[in-house]
């Protein structure tokens, strides 16, 4: 059985309608994507209107209570409390491909110029149809009412009727007001002020995000319907916004005068059908280099470079003051104007301009400096206290203990930039012997110290020492000494025959020009015991080599397994020593062992491992390489021998001398035999004494097709073939 699930939109009654309202309003859903998300559900415009004009009777009936207090808190009105009215990606996608500064004002969610509904009602406010007033009587006669200003611009008094307040302010209104019901309300006074304020219809039309009209709080002004319309687009003004009433441009806005200096001049409160228009640019001005601000900026007709870098904030504090250069296109071509100083204020910009700061010269124009074996290194200024060799130093804190006084090194940079160098001796000047050496602009005094003179002579010892390599080279150090620093001698070391290579630097050593070095042949004492008077002395770059003492051996060990007394590992006594030796020092073979199935394996060598990659590297076909992959694989390998020859004969070509990591392995008798390769079966049977390889290929069904008979090979258990 399958089973389908069908969505069906059943039709949400107003109570219902309602409260989802409340509970996504809670949850921080606009009004807007609330509305939305009940027309998804299915809640028609007829069932908005009718929900609306129940919510506003229950307010009227609420309003004609008397006795009941009147909530006077002017709170936003619905069509108002709006998310932006453009698409979010659509304005994202709106970036500008260029920075221009300014225009992301009206981007920022957390700058959005909503209008505050709870401040006191600007003078300048005219009430309108849809707006609410709150008429407060006191005195001998008191009551409170809200009415709604209708369409036709009256509100409606019990027994006064409607009165026309529609165009005027809330001064005027109460005044008009008080006139009215004066006559019926005798010894009372009363007060007029505005509760909720009605909605009005903009439009906002030019270079704007998202042009269109707009429902705005009546309180709403040019900025916050800008911000509603997604800020201007990237050809769009911010210098001059105009907003037009009737007809009439009422006022144009200067978006630069807001951001740069905190004023709200032309940003109006907005009236019904207002009309807020945004042309293009006219002057769009690009500033680049040491300023604080580099970005395009839109300039207005005849502002001045001075204007523009004030726009941007001021130079940075590495820029060059003095001369601004500007790059201006026109249509003869690209032309270059170096503006100074003095003519920031009069040059003024066009569109398309490129206005490049520089930045200082980076030379120093009053330094010298001193490095090296001084108590504080680095740059000073040259003049009264520091102008001579002596006195830099001095002004440094003196030479250091280990200075290199003989020689020091002047830089001097010439008048055409090449670098002169001046040899000093500081010695002789610290003291007086020769004349000082005055310094000028961007000397640099560079005094080495012995140290660094001998840093780069080193000593070299390989071989037998625990941590071989070079070691920087000491007055008087000797071989034992050097070898001390090294670690000292490990247990393979020789004492004697210990050579020292040494450098050939005099003519007279190598006469024919055929020796590379002078090679010392010593013997060191037990515990490299100290005696200073025949200790050889060690000089620069001397190598000493640590031979490895003939005599010493590691031990190496074979294996023997399978039926003999002893079985395990043996080590090998000698060099020659042999199978036989190693089965008789295992207690000699079992009653159970097949001597003639022996086998001896043996570890491959490095030298044939290394035989073996070689071949990897050249084999000349891929089941080649496959092949020799597969043996590599292999660490060790079979050689054939015979235990029994080997017992018999011991000591002779028949008995193999063991190697380090060979393996002995007498198994057990065996009579079976095992027929592989190309037969019909192959398959193991009993052995049978005297028959050939012909009976046993027989037992295995016979030659397969494409076999050959004559190509047959036994392997014996011992490994021989």
């Amino acid at each position: 059985m399958t089973m389908a699930l069908v969505s069906v939109n059943a039709q949400m009654t107003d109570e219902q309608v309602i409260d989802y309202a409340k509970q996504q309003n809670a949850k921080g859903m606009s009004q807007q994507q609330i509305a939305t998300d009940l027309i998804k559900r299915g809640v028609t415009q007829q069932q908005f209107e009718r929900i609306k004009k129940n919510i506003e009777n229950r307010r009227s009936s609420t309003s004609e209570n008397t006795s009941q207090e009147i909530n006077r808190t002017r709170i936003s009105n619905g069509e108002t409390n709006i998310t932006k009215q453009t698409d979010e990606d659509e304005v994202l996608q709106e970036n500008d491909s260029i920075k221009i500064f300014g225009h992301d004002i009206f981007r920022s969610k957390k700058l959005s110029f909503e209008p505050n509904m709870n401040v006191a009602t600007p003078a300048t406010y005219v009430l309108g149809p849809g707006d609410e007033v709150i008429l407060d009587i006191y005195g001998l006669s008191q009551s409170s009412n809200k009415y709604k200003i209708s369409p036709d611009g009256t509100v409606t008094i019990e027994k006064i009727g409607p009165i026309n307040i529609s165009g005027l302010n809330v001064s005027q209104a109460q005044a008009k007001v008080q006139r009215k019901i004066s006559g019926y309300y005798q010894g009372s006074s009363i007060k007029l002020a505005l509760g909720q304020t009605r909605t009005i219809m903009v439009n906002v039309m030019g270079e704007v995000a998202v042009p269109g009209t707009y429902t705005l709080s009546a309180f709403a002004t040019v900025f916050h319907a800008l911000y509603m319309a997604g800020g201007v687009n990237d050809i769009g003004t911010l210098r001059d916004i105009q907003v037009s009433r009737n007809g009439k441009i009422i006022t144009t806005v200067d978006i630069y005068d807001y951001i740069l200096n905190g004023r709200l001049s032309g940003n109006v409160m907005l009236r019904e059908n207002d009309v807020i228009l945004v042309g293009p640019y006219k002057n769009l001005v690009k500033a680049e280099g040491k300023v604080k601000r580099p970005m395009y900026y839109e300039m207005k007709e005849n502002e001045s470079l001075q204007s523009l870098i004030a726009f941007t904030g001021g130079f940075t504090g590495d820029a060059y003051k003095q001369k601004i250069r500007v790059e201006r296109k026109s249509n003869e071509g690209l032309t270059v104007h170096n503006i100074d100083e003095w003519d920031f204020g009069t040059f003024h910009l066009e569109d398309g301009d490129d206005v490049v700061v520089g930045s200082v010269i980076e030379r120093y124009k009053n330094t010298v400096k001193v490095t090296g074996a001084v108590f504080r290194p680095g740059q000073y200024k040259i003049g009264s206290n520091v102008n001579s060799v002596k006195s830099l130093i001095e002004q440094a804190g003196g030479l250091l203990e280990n200075a290199f006084g003989t020689r020091a090194v002047l830089h001097r940079m010439k008048a055409d930039r090449t670098l002169q160098t001046i040899s000093i001796n500081l010695n002789a000047i610290l003291a007086s012997k020769v004349p000082d050496v005055a310094l000028q602009n961007e000397d640099e005094l560079i005094i080495t110290s012995t140290e660094k003179l001998n840093e780069s002579r080193f000593l070299s010892i390989y071989g037998e020492v625990y941590n071989p390599g070079e070691y920087p080279y000491s007055e008087g150090e000797t071989v034992e000494d050097l070898i001390t620093e090294a670690g000292g001698l490990n247990e393979m070391a020789s004492l004697t025959n210990v050579e020292v290579a040494r450098r050939i630097t005099s003519e007279d050593d190598n006469v024919n020009g055929n020796k590379l070095a002078k090679i010392f042949s010593l013997t060191l004492n037990d515990g490299l015991s100290m005696e200073k008077e025949t200790a050889f002395k060690l000089q620069p770059y001397d190598i000493v080599t640590i031979h490895r003492n003939p005599a010493y051996q590691e031990q190496k060990s074979v294996i023997i397994t399978g039926e003999v007394k002893y079985a395990g590992r043996y080590i090998l006594s000698s060099k020659e020593e042999r199978i036989s030796d190693i089965v008789k020092r295992a207690g000699g073979v079992t009653d159970k062992a097949s001597v003639v199935d022996a086998q001896l394996i043996r570890k491959i060598s490095n030298q044939e491992e290394d035989l073996k990659f070689r071949k990897l590297e050249v084999a000349p076909t891929k089941q080649d390489s496959i092949e020799i992959q597969n043996a590599l694989l292999k660490n060790n390998y079979n050689i054939g021998f015979d235990l029994e020859k080997a017992l018999n004969n011991p000591h002779t070509n028949d008995d193999i001398v063991l190697a380090e990591n060979d393996s002995i392995f007498i198994p057990q008798l065996n009579n079976t035999v095992k027929i592989s390769g190309e037969v019909m079966f192959p398959n193991t049977v009993s052995y049978i004494k005297g028959k050939n390889s012909s009976y046993y290929i027989n037992q295995a069904g016979g030659v397969a097709k494409g076999g050959k008979k004559s190509q047959t090979y036994i392997v014996y258990a011992n490994g021989q073939v």
